[in-house]
C-alpha cells in the first residue's frame, strides 16, 4: 500500500453526492493503476477519509468474477476477481478482503475448502457464499463452516450490494 498524495497529473474531483461534499484525490506514485481515496468535507469543516471495502470475488466462471468486480468497482468498491482457489489463497494475503463473494462449486480448491482457509486466518472476514444449486445440504454446511450470507445464482445485483451494506457497513453509508 501507498500513501495517497495528490499528483500533478491526477487533480482533485469535487462534487456533490447526497447531499455530502466529496473530494476525490488521486494518484500514488509507483502504482500502474492511481487510486482515488474519497474525503468527505463535514459541517465542521474537517477532512475524515473514507474507507473504501475490498471484496474478493472467487468464482471458476470468468465471466461471473468480471461482471461482479465492474460492478462493485462503479458502487465504490474495491473489488478483484480470481477463478479459482488457490488464486484466492494466494492473493488474499496481499489485498486482505473485508468480504470474500465465494462459489461453492469449483474445479480444484472447492468453496468450501476456501471457506475453511479464509475462516481459520480471519473470523471477522465476511464471506457470501454463491451458488447455481439450491443444496440445503451444502448451504447449511457452509454456514456451519462460518459463512455469513447465502446467494443463489442468478442473483439480483442490488440485493448483493446490500447483502455488502450488511456485512460491512462503509462511513459512506452511515452518513447519508
Amino acid at each position: 500500500m501507498c500513501s495517497v498524495k495528490p499528483h500533478k497529473n491526477w487533480p482533485s474531483i469535487r462534487y456533490l453526492w447526497n447531499g455530502t461534499l466529496l473530494y476525490l484525490i488521486g494518484g500514488c506514485s509507483g502504482d500502474v493503476k492511481p487510486r482515488f481515496v474519497a474525503f468527505v468535507w463535514n459541517q465542521d469543516k474537517e477532512v475524515q477519509k473514507m474507507e473504501q471495502v475490498r471484496v474478493l470475488i472467487v468464482d471458476d466462471e470468468l465471466f461471473v468474477g468480471e461482471l461482479l468486480k465492474e460492478y462493485l468497482s462503479i458502487k465504490g468498491y474495491e473489488a478483484l476477481a480470481v477463478s479459482n482457489g488457490e488464486d484466492a489463497m494466494s492473493v488474499s494475503v496481499q489485498f486482505q478482503p473485508h468480504i470474500v463473494i465465494l462459489d461453492i462449486r469449483m474445479p480444484g480448491m472447492s468453496g468450501m475448502e476456501v471457506l475453511k482457509n479464509i475462516k481459520a486466518k480471519s473470523k471477522a472476514t465476511g464471506v457470501i457464499m454463491l451458488s447455481a444449486y439450491g443444496d440445503t445440504e451444502t448451504v447449511d454446511e457452509a454456514f456451519q463452516l462460518g459463512a455469513n450470507h447465502y446467494l443463489q445464482k442468478p442473483m439480483n445485483l442490488n440485493h448483493l450490494v446490500e447483502t455488502l451494506i450488511l456485512l460491512h457497513p462503509r462511513q459512506d453509508e452511515s452518513m447519508a
